[in-house]
């Protein structure tokens, strides 16, 4: 952690700034081309985070920009039913709500199509935020997708950074999307902006080998940290769990098993992890044991529908088999 202070005196556990769509996607067994119904869900990496602390009791808000209109205050809804604080979150009359289109094509298989151009995150400007937020925030949690949005999302994100860094535990997830960033411009933006200020790092085994041409190996992670000092670092491995490094020790966490069977919806369940991540080492002060938490809110997420984690503390303590202590300390 970058800065050791008195964390337990900020306001909020957990404070994020990012984009959330409306989700539609066909009943099961349909496609695009045959559906007469879609069914309406909202996502986005940022709150999902978010609501999956708040199962936990996390005291969470989130930093945002919607549409004025009736799928803005949806969204907005939605978010807070959850016990995010959405008090940050603007009702704006420019931009539109971001939509993406989900259909899957099998067990495996997800085609996703984006249609985000001027969503209203894109037009709030720095001069919008209250980044006193993020500061009275215990951790701030960012992703690699937000500052690829636009200019004005860029720009928030490195003041946030600017704002956070020394102050709070900085946490980010790489979050690698194809469709807003090339390698190397994202690559060059990280190097030159985040790894070297954040507290707390979250890259997938593909991110990994794509962007750094490192594998997914325990030597691997202590010379992404020799060269970028990134504290913790925390790989996700799948099915196979994750590879978690701090203090110059790596641990691999297995992943719950789950016979693909069982598998609902995919979608979010990287987030989930990210959540029971953040929990179990806000409560527990440590990686490895958050780790194992991370994947047991993951396992929980593929069990069910949608991109929120839609279920309960005790669903995962299930998984868990009251393995960890989670008395609130």
């Amino acid at each position: 952690m970058k800065n050791k202070g008195a964390i337990s005196l900020k306001r909020y556990d957990l404070v994020s700034f990012g984009e959330v769509m409306l989700r539609l996607s066909p009943p099961q067994g349909r496609s695009f081309l045959n559906t007469k119904e879609l069914m309406m869900e909202f996502g986005g990496a940022e709150a999902n985070v978010l609501i999956g602390a708040s199962i936990f009791g996390l005291k969470t808000k989130f930093i945002t920009a919607f549409p004025a209109n009736e799928l803005g205050l949806r969204a907005k809804m939605e978010i807070e039913k959850y016990g995010v604080d959405c008090s940050a979150i603007k009702l704006i009359d420019k931009g539109r709500m971001g939509i993406y289109f989900v259909k899957y094509t099998g067990r495996r298989g997800i085609d996703v199509i984006y249609d985000r151009k001027n969503s209203s995150i894109n037009f709030l400007d720095v001069k919008d935020i209250d980044f006193n937020d993020f500061e009275e925030s215990k951790i701030v949690h960012l992703t690699g997708i937000t500052p690829g949005l636009s200019q004005n999302a860029r720009s928030i994100f490195l003041k946030i950074i600017e704002v956070c860094k020394g102050k709070t535990i900085i946490c980010f997830d790489v979050n690698f999307r194809k469709k807003i960033w090339d390698v190397s411009t994202f690559k060059g933006f990280l190097e030159n902006h985040v790894l070297r200020n954040v507290s707390i790092l979250f890259i997938s085994k593909n991110d990994l080998k794509e962007i750094f041409s490192l594998e997914d190996t325990p030597d691997s992670l202590k010379e992404f940290h020799r060269i970028y000092g990134t504290e913790t670092i925390v790989c996700t491995l799948g099915s196979e769990g994750a590879l978690v490094f701090s203090e110059g020790t790596v641990e691999k966490i297995e992943a719950y098993r789950l016979d693909e069977g069982n598998i609902v919806d995919r979608l979010g369940s990287g987030d989930a992890f990210v959540a029971g991540f953040i929990y179990g080492f806000l409560r527990l002060k440590n990686p490895f044991k958050a780790a194992q938490i991370g994947n047991a809110m993951a396992v929980v997420k593929l069990m069910n529908y949608g991109d929120f984690p839609s279920f309960t503390k005790k669903d995962v303590e299930r998984i868990l088999k009251s393995s960890l202590d989670f008395a609130d300390r």
